[in-house]
């Protein structure tokens, strides 16, 4: 959210700096910007101009603001914040009594419509403020639903390019409690689905996207190690290789694909029948199969012969 606000910010300089009667066009010249978020910051910048006694782009700017916000069907942008703040918090309770898409499903095709980044917003901007001040057990509960409504929002199939985004956003706010040192099992399956959404991602750029997957699902990989945490790791590991796969890079998915077989042989040896131990290998073909082609892509024909399942 941070680099989205950079965004807002500049596209704020640009229509102070624009010719009169240009700043519609600007706007929607720059469409995806335009919501909630620009709005409170439009009046954060106009504020600043006010304390600096630059009197005429402080009252033109939120006067331009309320205008914008008119336009979109609402009095003002603090009740505009509200109603979307009051729809989040009928999610979130919901999502805490019954974390499952049978529930949860239904009550998000009822708010449709403000299922976007106005509502990604405040998001960012309520947990933001409400994570850091109540007490430490409320704090955790707090955080798990957001992760729940991250996981439920990011496989909602309407909408799903905001939904991804709002799936993100869910993610890194839940980071903010869920922490490496505090909660690693939590962070590392936070890390894990933030590698999902990036890689799904429909908006923004897709090469720094597939960077964030990656970055991701290695910081879940420094947790789900195959000795510990085996049939996470496979899960994490399986992704990584197979976007590393994806891409043509065929060491790092070598790599990759190495860890999950570790992984699934450990399961396999845990398993207390051969049904189960025939059914872990025949879930997890596809790694051992991408594993061998990974191999003869790289010219590596002894490590491809070595395959064992």
């Amino acid at each position: 959210m941070e680099e989205r606000f950079k965004l807002y910010f500049q596209l704020i300089q640009q229509l102070l700096a624009c010719p009169e009667g240009e700043e519609l066009e600007l706007l929607e010249a720059n469409s995806d910007l335009f919501d909630l978020g620009l709005l409170f910051a439009m009046q954060w910048v106009a504020n600043d101009f006010a304390e600096n006694d630059n009197s005429n782009t402080s009252e033109w700017l939120p006067s331009f603001a309320q205008w914008l916000v008119q336009q979109m069907g609402f009095n003002s942008a603090d009740e505009m914040y509200q109603e979307y703040l009051n729809c989040l918090f009928e999610i979130l309770q919901a999502v805490a009594e019954n974390p499952t898409a049978e529930v949860i499903y239904p009550l998000l095709k009822n708010h449709l419509e403000k299922l976007n980044l106005n509502l990604g917003f405040v998001l960012y901007t309520w947990a933001k403020e409400t994570l850091s001040t109540v007490e430490s057990e409320q704090a955790q509960a707090i955080a798990r639903g957001i992760f729940n409504f991250g996981s439920l929002i990011r496989q909602f199939p309407v909408n799903k390019a905001d939904n991804l985004e709002l799936a993100i956003m869910a993610y890194q706010n839940a980071l903010i409690i869920l922490t490496q040192k505090d909660f690693p099992v939590d962070w590392a399956a936070t890390q894990n689905n933030l590698g999902n959404a990036y890689t799904e991602r429909i908006k923004e750029d897709r090469a720094q996207n597939l960077e964030q997957a990656i970055a991701s699902y290695e910081n879940a990989l420094i947790i789900r190690t195959q000795k510990d945490f085996p049939v996470d790791c496979l899960q994490t590991a399986r992704s990584l290789g197979n976007l590393h796969f994806d891409q043509g890079n065929w060491e790092l998915a070598i790599q990759a694909y190495q860890k999950a077989i570790s992984a699934i042989e450990i399961t396999r040896n845990c398993a207390t029948n051969d049904l189960r131990r025939q059914e872990i290998i025949a879930n997890s073909m596809d790694v051992y199969e991408k594993m061998i082609q990974a191999c003869i892509n790289k010219g590596q024909l002894d490590l491809a012969s070595a395959v064992r399942f």
